[in-house]
């Protein structure tokens, strides 16, 4: 979990998501090996999966997105996975965004609010769950790309922006009650 104060002006896309430690962990189209890939041959994006568990762009205030990518299912082949939930006010005060990671289920929370679950089918291979591999959490402030310049562009007047982090925690459940 993170607790965040998010920025909110037009061309901001603030994100807390997830990568595989070992991104070539599912990469085609090489021969390469783990760890060792030829540039411009191996595809390791979507196929080791990506984990969002918040990302707001600015032009699409107080819209807070969870999405995962997997060869399966992202936005490319049309059949994305992904959750939203609308914050009034978001950048006016301290949220905390959250993951609850399971071998065969991912919730996506804000303030212990649910809003996006992705679940394993039953004979899911790797494409689309690719999620039984370590990650690792990246926290960015993107100004622009394709989807902070959607909708409006990047508004100067709003600049300097920034990514308020109160904590960052991560827990491994037991299995029991609680975590440690």
């Amino acid at each position: 979990e993170v607790r965040a104060k998010i920025p909110t002006g037009g061309g901001s896309w603030p994100a807390i998501w997830m990568y595989p430690t070992d991104r070539w962990r599912y990469s085609g189209g090489c021969d390469a090996k783990v760890g060792d890939p030829k540039p411009g041959k191996c595809v390791s994006w979507p196929n080791s999966g990506e984990i969002d568990i918040m990302e707001h762009v600015g032009n699409g205030l107080g819209t807070v997105h969870g999405t995962v990518h997997n060869k399966a299912y992202y936005w490319v082949n049309g059949k994305q996975r992904k959750g939203a939930v609308i914050i009034d006010n978001i950048g006016e005060g301290f949220y905390t965004y959250a993951m609850n990671w399971t071998p065969d289920r991912i919730d996506i929370f804000v303030d212990d609010t649910l809003y996006f679950t992705y679940i394993r089918e039953e004979d899911a291979d790797w494409r689309a769950w690719p999620f039984d591999h370590p990650f690792h959490v990246i926290l960015n402030l993107a100004i622009g790309g394709s989807w902070g310049r959607a909708a409006g562009g990047i508004d100067d007047r709003k600049f300097p922006q920034r990514l308020e982090i109160d904590y960052v925690r991560a827990y491994e459940f037991t299995g029991k009650r609680g975590r440690k």
